[in-house]
């Protein structure tokens, strides 16, 4: 079967390897679809800390369960199915709480543990996640992160209603916004510096897209401050620097996103992504 392995950075080399045979409790899969993540690309600049080459990557994917081995009853051949990549010890203080995803020898796979980048991929059956028929390859490739929004939306206290911000527009603040409308949010704020991404929310999301607010002008400095040499801003003057500050923030230095919801009568929230009206009071 052909395999992809990252030998270094930006450098892929397609082998030929055995295909795999599942054992007791191990599941065949033929992969149809892989899902790239952030942190793929991350390993394809060199860029990732925990991960060392060669590796074979691809953790977000969906294919056909092509045999199972002794003892597995999850699944059966022919049908669909995706399978979590963590590889974990089941023994630890998390794992035994249900923690899995901190165990404290945590291993993923596509990173510090093969991953799915070849035709055939093995996993086990507590690992196993089956697909209804009606769902295509490629939503069943989404799955894992789909799970991520799934999980934080519903760590929130009800939705309904509610105004919702998401800051950051790839693809985690994207199945975050869509999740939230799902869970009954009235309206919907999603900012981001990249308008791709905020043109691709809106196709995802929002039925029409309206022109982007333009990122601020830095804060400016305090003058007192100034003069002493300090480089602390002052207080912004409208609402509207202080309502942009956290996007920035988000995109250049913490690009993972959050959800919350918004006081009343902060903000009308138009059904564009990028698109908000201020109170008078806040001009």
């Amino acid at each position: 079967m052909r395999q992809a392995v990252m030998t270094q950075p930006g450098k892929i080399e397609f082998r030929q390897v055995p295909e795999p045979k599942p054992g007791p409790g191990e599941i065949l899969l033929r992969v149809k679809q892989i899902g790239v993540c952030g942190s793929d690309i991350h390993v394809n600049h060199g860029k990732h800390p925990f991960t060392s080459y060669p590796v074979v990557q691809g953790h977000e994917f969906s294919g056909l369960v092509e045999a199972v081995g002794e003892g597995v009853t999850a699944v059966q051949a022919g049908k669909k199915a995706t399978a979590r990549p963590q590889v974990v010890c089941g023994k630890c203080r998390p794992c035994r709480r249900g923690d899995y995803n901190i165990c404290d020898v945590l291993k993923v796979e596509g990173f510090q543990a093969p991953g799915c980048a070849q035709d055939f991929f093995i996993t086990t059956t507590d690992k196993i996640v089956p697909l209804p028929d009606s769902l295509t390859f490629e939503q069943g490739a989404l799955v894992e992160p789909t799970a991520v929004a799934v999980h934080s939306t519903g760590r929130a206290p009800d939705l309904k209603g509610k105004n919702v911000v998401v800051l950051g527009a790839g693809t985690i603040g994207n199945l975050v916004a869509q999740l939230v409308r799902c869970r009954g949010a009235k309206k919907i704020l999603i900012t981001d510096l990249s308008n791709f991404r905020l043109d691709v929310q809106s196709s995802a999301v929002f039925p029409k897209r309206q022109t982007p607010i333009p990122s601020p002008s830095p804060m400016p400095r305090n003058e007192s401050s100034a003069k002493k040499g300090s480089t602390s801003p002052s207080k912004p003057s409208g609402w509207k620097q202080l309502w942009m500050q956290p996007s920035i923030i988000s995109r250049r230095e913490a690009p993972s996103s959050s959800s919350a919801s918004l006081p009343k009568n902060h903000a009308s929230i138009c059904q564009s992504p990028a698109t908000v009206s201020l109170p008078s009071s806040a001009h």
